[in-house]
Protein backbone atom coordinates (compact mmCIF):
# COMPACT_ATOMS: atom_id res chain seq x y z
CA UNK A 1 0.00 0.00 0.00
CA UNK A 2 1.26 3.00 -0.79
CA UNK A 3 2.46 5.78 2.29
CA UNK A 4 0.10 9.15 2.31
CA UNK A 5 1.28 11.95 0.70
CA UNK A 6 1.64 13.79 4.15
CA UNK A 7 3.64 10.91 5.06
CA UNK A 8 5.90 10.50 1.85
CA UNK A 9 6.96 14.24 1.98
CA UNK A 10 7.95 14.06 5.62
CA UNK A 11 9.63 11.20 4.55
CA UNK A 12 11.49 12.74 1.98
CA UNK A 13 11.88 15.78 4.23
CA UNK A 14 13.85 13.81 6.38
CA UNK A 15 15.99 12.33 4.03
CA UNK A 16 17.37 15.76 2.50
CA UNK A 17 17.97 16.70 6.36
CA UNK A 18 19.98 13.64 7.07
CA UNK A 19 22.22 13.59 4.02
CA UNK A 20 22.66 17.84 5.02
CA UNK A 21 23.55 16.75 8.19
CA UNK A 22 26.09 14.04 6.70
CA UNK A 23 27.66 16.91 4.46
CA UNK A 24 27.75 19.02 6.92
CA UNK A 25 29.44 16.97 9.22
CA UNK A 26 31.82 15.80 6.64
CA UNK A 27 32.85 19.34 5.73
CA UNK A 28 33.19 19.98 9.78
CA UNK A 29 35.56 17.01 9.49
CA UNK A 30 37.83 18.17 6.31
CA UNK A 31 37.95 21.63 8.58
CA UNK A 32 39.18 20.24 11.73
CA UNK A 33 41.91 18.43 9.63
CA UNK A 34 42.96 22.24 7.34
CA UNK A 35 42.84 23.99 10.69
CA UNK A 36 45.28 21.49 11.79
CA UNK A 37 47.81 21.40 9.40
CA UNK A 38 48.47 25.20 8.76
CA UNK A 39 48.59 24.88 12.82
CA UNK A 40 51.36 22.65 12.91
CA UNK A 41 53.65 24.20 9.84
CA UNK A 42 53.61 27.12 12.38
CA UNK A 43 54.52 25.63 15.44
CA UNK A 44 56.95 23.02 13.72
CA UNK A 45 58.83 25.71 11.82
CA UNK A 46 58.80 28.40 14.79
CA UNK A 47 60.14 25.40 17.29
CA UNK A 48 62.95 25.10 14.67
CA UNK A 49 63.69 28.51 14.06
CA UNK A 50 63.39 29.18 18.27
CA UNK A 51 65.76 26.62 19.00
CA UNK A 52 68.60 27.28 16.50
CA UNK A 53 68.76 24.07 15.27
CA UNK A 54 70.66 24.86 11.73
CA UNK A 55 72.74 27.45 13.36
CA UNK A 56 72.58 31.44 13.48
CA UNK A 57 69.46 32.96 12.31
CA UNK A 58 71.29 34.46 9.54
CA UNK A 59 71.46 30.64 7.94
CA UNK A 60 69.31 30.69 4.32
CA UNK A 61 66.87 27.92 5.67
CA UNK A 62 65.41 30.18 8.12
CA UNK A 63 64.08 32.44 4.94
CA UNK A 64 62.56 29.54 3.74
CA UNK A 65 61.20 28.49 6.84
CA UNK A 66 59.54 32.22 7.37
CA UNK A 67 57.90 32.02 3.95
CA UNK A 68 56.65 28.71 5.14
CA UNK A 69 55.42 29.73 8.12
CA UNK A 70 53.76 33.22 6.14
CA UNK A 71 51.75 31.05 3.82
CA UNK A 72 50.37 28.54 6.58
CA UNK A 73 49.09 31.76 8.43
CA UNK A 74 47.58 33.63 5.20
CA UNK A 75 46.11 29.40 4.60
CA UNK A 76 44.75 29.76 8.33
CA UNK A 77 43.48 33.15 8.46
CA UNK A 78 42.19 32.65 5.14
CA UNK A 79 40.06 29.36 6.72
CA UNK A 80 39.14 31.33 9.64
CA UNK A 81 37.65 34.45 8.05
CA UNK A 82 35.53 31.34 5.54
CA UNK A 83 33.87 29.91 8.54
CA UNK A 84 33.05 32.70 10.13
CA UNK A 85 31.47 34.24 7.01
CA UNK A 86 29.39 30.43 6.72
CA UNK A 87 28.28 31.07 9.86
CA UNK A 88 27.02 34.10 9.70
CA UNK A 89 25.04 33.33 6.73
CA UNK A 90 23.78 30.43 7.52
CA UNK A 91 22.35 32.16 10.94
CA UNK A 92 20.96 34.79 8.81
CA UNK A 93 22.97 37.53 10.35
CA UNK A 94 25.41 39.13 7.97
CA UNK A 95 24.45 42.49 7.11
CA UNK A 96 26.03 44.66 4.92
CA UNK A 97 27.36 47.37 5.52
CA UNK A 98 27.16 50.11 2.81
CA UNK A 99 28.52 53.30 1.03
CA UNK A 100 29.36 55.09 -1.31
CA UNK A 101 33.65 53.66 -2.30
CA UNK A 102 35.85 53.67 -5.06
CA UNK A 103 35.95 50.20 -6.34
CA UNK A 104 39.76 50.53 -7.39
CA UNK A 105 40.61 51.12 -4.01
CA UNK A 106 38.96 48.54 -3.12
CA UNK A 107 40.23 46.28 -5.54
CA UNK A 108 43.50 47.58 -5.40
CA UNK A 109 43.97 46.79 -1.51
CA UNK A 110 42.79 43.00 -2.82
CA UNK A 111 45.41 42.36 -5.44
CA UNK A 112 48.08 43.61 -2.84
CA UNK A 113 47.18 40.21 -0.39
CA UNK A 114 47.43 38.58 -2.83
CA UNK A 115 50.62 39.93 -4.93
CA UNK A 116 53.01 38.43 -2.65
CA UNK A 117 52.19 35.60 -3.01
CA UNK A 118 51.76 35.61 -6.54
CA UNK A 119 55.26 36.74 -6.99
CA UNK A 120 56.66 33.87 -5.28
CA UNK A 121 55.03 31.16 -7.50
CA UNK A 122 56.32 33.31 -9.83
CA UNK A 123 52.99 34.44 -11.56
CA UNK A 124 52.16 37.45 -13.19
CA UNK A 125 49.31 40.05 -11.72
CA UNK A 126 48.10 42.30 -14.01
CA UNK A 127 45.44 45.04 -12.53
CA UNK A 128 42.99 47.00 -15.10
CA UNK A 129 41.20 49.34 -12.21
CA UNK A 130 39.59 52.24 -14.12
CA UNK A 131 39.98 56.00 -11.74
CA UNK A 132 36.60 56.67 -10.27
CA UNK A 133 34.80 53.89 -10.58
CA UNK A 134 32.53 54.41 -7.48
CA UNK A 135 29.84 52.31 -6.15
CA UNK A 136 27.18 51.89 -3.76
CA UNK A 137 28.33 48.92 -1.36
CA UNK A 138 30.07 47.37 1.14
CA UNK A 139 33.77 47.38 1.08
CA UNK A 140 34.57 45.01 3.13
CA UNK A 141 32.00 42.42 1.16
CA UNK A 142 33.64 43.59 -2.32
CA UNK A 143 37.00 43.17 -0.67
CA UNK A 144 36.79 39.52 0.31
CA UNK A 145 34.74 38.85 -3.09
CA UNK A 146 38.05 39.91 -4.93
CA UNK A 147 40.30 38.45 -2.46
CA UNK A 148 38.44 34.91 -2.57
CA UNK A 149 39.10 35.27 -6.62
CA UNK A 150 42.35 36.17 -6.09
CA UNK A 151 43.60 33.59 -4.03
CA UNK A 152 41.84 30.89 -6.02
CA UNK A 153 43.56 32.06 -9.05
CA UNK A 154 46.95 31.69 -7.31
CA UNK A 155 45.82 28.36 -6.60
CA UNK A 156 45.30 27.22 -9.86
CA UNK A 157 47.69 28.92 -11.72
CA UNK A 158 51.24 27.33 -12.96
CA UNK A 159 54.12 29.44 -12.22
CA UNK A 160 54.60 31.64 -15.08
CA UNK A 161 50.78 32.12 -16.00
CA UNK A 162 49.12 35.23 -15.46
CA UNK A 163 46.22 36.65 -13.47
CA UNK A 164 43.88 39.50 -14.14
CA UNK A 165 41.87 41.69 -11.70
CA UNK A 166 39.56 43.84 -14.17
CA UNK A 167 37.11 46.41 -13.29
CA UNK A 168 34.25 48.35 -15.76
CA UNK A 169 31.01 49.48 -16.18
CA UNK A 170 28.91 47.59 -19.00
CA UNK A 171 27.29 49.74 -21.76
CA UNK A 172 23.74 49.16 -19.94
CA UNK A 173 25.51 50.66 -16.89
CA UNK A 174 26.49 47.38 -14.66
CA UNK A 175 29.36 47.76 -12.69
CA UNK A 176 30.99 44.63 -12.38
CA UNK A 177 34.95 43.22 -11.65
CA UNK A 178 36.65 39.86 -12.13
CA UNK A 179 39.57 37.53 -12.21
CA UNK A 180 40.66 35.53 -14.78
CA UNK A 181 43.27 33.21 -15.09
CA UNK A 182 45.67 30.90 -17.18
CA UNK A 183 45.78 28.28 -14.90
CA UNK A 184 44.72 24.35 -14.72
CA UNK A 185 40.81 25.09 -15.65
CA UNK A 186 37.63 22.81 -14.31
CA UNK A 187 35.19 20.73 -16.54
CA UNK A 188 31.66 20.85 -16.62
CA UNK A 189 30.67 18.55 -13.48
CA UNK A 190 32.71 20.88 -11.22
CA UNK A 191 31.91 24.20 -12.89
CA UNK A 192 28.26 23.04 -11.63
CA UNK A 193 28.99 22.60 -7.65
CA UNK A 194 31.99 24.91 -7.78
CA UNK A 195 29.80 27.71 -6.03
CA UNK A 196 27.57 25.77 -4.18
CA UNK A 197 28.38 25.24 -0.17
CA UNK A 198 30.30 22.46 1.11
CA UNK A 199 31.41 21.09 -2.30
CA UNK A 200 34.42 19.17 -2.11
CA UNK A 201 37.96 20.78 -2.48
CA UNK A 202 40.38 20.07 -5.13
CA UNK A 203 44.06 20.58 -4.56
CA UNK A 204 45.92 23.60 -5.90
CA UNK A 205 48.73 22.88 -9.02
CA UNK A 206 51.27 23.04 -6.05
CA UNK A 207 49.58 20.78 -3.56
CA UNK A 208 48.19 23.76 -1.40
CA UNK A 209 44.46 23.26 0.48
CA UNK A 210 41.61 24.45 0.53
CA UNK A 211 37.42 24.47 2.26
CA UNK A 212 35.94 24.71 -1.07
CA UNK A 213 34.19 27.83 0.30
CA UNK A 214 36.21 30.12 -1.63
CA UNK A 215 33.09 30.86 -4.36
CA UNK A 216 30.19 29.88 -2.68
CA UNK A 217 31.33 32.79 -0.87
CA UNK A 218 31.81 34.83 -3.42
CA UNK A 219 28.35 33.75 -4.69
CA UNK A 220 26.65 34.81 -1.47
CA UNK A 221 27.91 37.76 -0.83
CA UNK A 222 27.64 38.85 -4.67
CA UNK A 223 23.72 37.61 -4.07
CA UNK A 224 23.23 40.16 -1.10
CA UNK A 225 24.21 42.95 -2.99
CA UNK A 226 21.54 41.68 -5.30
CA UNK A 227 24.62 40.67 -8.55
CA UNK A 228 25.31 37.77 -10.10
CA UNK A 229 28.59 35.98 -10.49
CA UNK A 230 29.35 34.16 -13.53
CA UNK A 231 32.19 31.32 -14.00
CA UNK A 232 33.82 29.98 -16.95
CA UNK A 233 36.20 28.01 -17.52
CA UNK A 234 37.72 25.20 -19.80
CA UNK A 235 40.16 22.96 -18.74
CA UNK A 236 43.70 23.67 -19.56
CA UNK A 237 42.60 27.08 -20.46
CA UNK A 238 42.07 29.08 -17.28
CA UNK A 239 39.11 30.69 -15.44
CA UNK A 240 37.01 33.61 -15.87
CA UNK A 241 34.99 34.86 -12.54
CA UNK A 242 32.93 37.89 -13.04
CA UNK A 243 30.97 39.43 -10.54
CA UNK A 244 28.01 41.85 -12.16
CA UNK A 245 26.68 44.54 -9.44
CA UNK A 246 23.23 46.13 -10.17
CA UNK A 247 23.28 49.48 -12.32
CA UNK A 248 21.97 51.20 -9.37
CA UNK A 249 24.87 50.57 -7.44
CA UNK A 250 26.94 53.13 -9.53
CA UNK A 251 27.97 56.12 -9.05
CA UNK A 252 30.01 58.80 -10.62
CA UNK A 253 32.55 60.94 -9.75
CA UNK A 254 35.24 60.16 -7.21
CA UNK A 255 33.46 58.94 -3.38
CA UNK A 256 34.80 60.52 -0.10
CA UNK A 257 38.11 59.24 1.11
CA UNK A 258 37.65 57.09 3.96
CA UNK A 259 40.76 55.49 6.20
CA UNK A 260 40.02 51.75 5.64
CA UNK A 261 41.01 52.89 1.34
CA UNK A 262 44.66 53.05 2.90
CA UNK A 263 44.89 49.83 4.60
CA UNK A 264 46.41 47.26 2.10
Amino acid sequence: MDDDPEIAALRAELAEAHERIARQRDFLAQLIHEFRSPLNAIAGFAEIMAEGKFGPMGNPRYVDYSRDIHTAAIHLSELVVDTLDVARFSSGQYTLEEEVCDLAVVLSAAAATARGLAERNRQNLDLDLPAHLSVFADPRALRQIAINLLSNAVKFTPAGGTIRLAARVSADGTPGFGVSDSGAGMDAATLARVTQLYAASSDGVRGEKGTGLGLSIVRLLTELHGGKLAVDSVPGSGTDAWVSLPSWRARSGPPPIHPWENVA
